[in-house]
């Protein structure tokens, strides 16, 4: 049963980063821009997916062959953390590949837009007349 939860946890990682890869691969554009951006997602993807999928691996292995010891466990405590940082490494980057891409543009803030004075509200649709002089 254990043996099972590795290996999909295994499988899962394989076949997130996988097809991370191949549908940015896919989209390709040809666009020297863009195609800079889905490299470089390639690249963050390869690099969190592949490092949790080695450590999923050496789980996996470490339970089978020596299941009469707690290595597994030490590595499994590392695998959460390790998908823990590689969360907040995803997160953390894209601020850095926004600046980086964004090509002089500032961003709007909601700050920037100009607001109006009248809200609409379900009785300013009405006009004044109340929903029983509707009827």
């Amino acid at each position: 049963m254990i043996t099972a939860s590795l290996a999909n946890t295994l499988i899962c990682d394989l076949l997130i980063t996988g097809s991370l890869l191949y549908y940015l691969n896919r989209n390709r554009t040809g666009f020297k821009s863009l195609d800079s951006i889905i490299k470089r997602l390639m690249w963050y993807s390869l690099s969190t997916g592949l490092l949790t999928s080695i450590f999923a691996l050496a789980s996996m292995v470490t339970f089978i062959t020596m299941s009469h010891n707690l290595i597994n466990v030490g590595i499994s405590f590392f695998l959460g953390r390790l998908y823990a940082n590689s969360l907040m490494t995803t997160l953390n980057g894209r601020a850095e590949t926004r600046a980086k891409f964004s090509n002089n543009h500032e961003p709007i803030q909601l700050s920037d837009i100009p607001q109006e004075t009248s809200i609409l509200t379900p009785n300013s649709l009405l006009d004044g007349q109340h929903p029983q002089d509707l009827a």
